[in-house]
């Protein structure tokens, strides 16, 4: 029984590694998906927030001065506008700082900054809107792979030693 069992242990072993080499492999282009979809958010926040910026100067008001006297007016719409603005500034420095840390990170670290730090409306619409290549990166390939093999060998380690290599041999 346990010698029928090593075609099936090797079989899981390279459906394992193959799987984890295309799957990561995918994963630079979603990043650069989710970095398309970050410099479109950022250009448009950034357009109306200096918007409302010239709005400030028009006026002869710094921008905080503008926002201050919006979110304070007696009228709720009014103070809920200045709310707005105070958030779209907000995001304007939040997805800056993300494009920023992810022009500056490496090939290899960008997925886990992007785990780390990321918009979830701009995560999930990139997901929604990927399309997997079938093309391969040899850098996460090759650790899809050893994730896929260590993956394969947790498994049959959770299966009990009775379907180990040792007692195969």
């Amino acid at each position: 029984m346990l010698a029928a069992m090593r075609p099936i242990r090797e079989l899981t072993l390279i459906l394992l590694a193959l799987a984890g080499a295309m799957l990561l492999s995918q994963l630079p282009g979603y990043v650069a998906a989710y970095e398309q979809r970050l410099g479109g958010a950022l250009d448009e926040a950034r357009r109306t927030l200096y918007g409302f910026m010239q709005d400030a100067g028009s006026n002869g008001l710094s921008f905080e001065t503008y926002v201050d006297r919006l979110k304070s007016n007696p009228d709720a719409s009014v103070a809920a506008t200045g709310s707005s603005i105070e958030a779209l500034a907000a995001r304007v420095a939040s997805l800056t700082a993300q494009q920023e840390e992810l022009a500056a990170a490496g090939k290899l670290e960008r997925p886990l900054l992007l785990l780390q730090h990321h918009d979830p409306d701009l995560l999930r619409a990139s997901w929604a809107a990927y399309q997997a290549s079938p093309s391969l990166d040899l850098e996460f390939g090759a650790i899809g792979l050893l994730l896929g093999w260590l993956l394969n060998a947790l498994l049959w380690a959770l299966l009990g030693p009775r379907y180990a290599y040792s007692r195969m041999r």
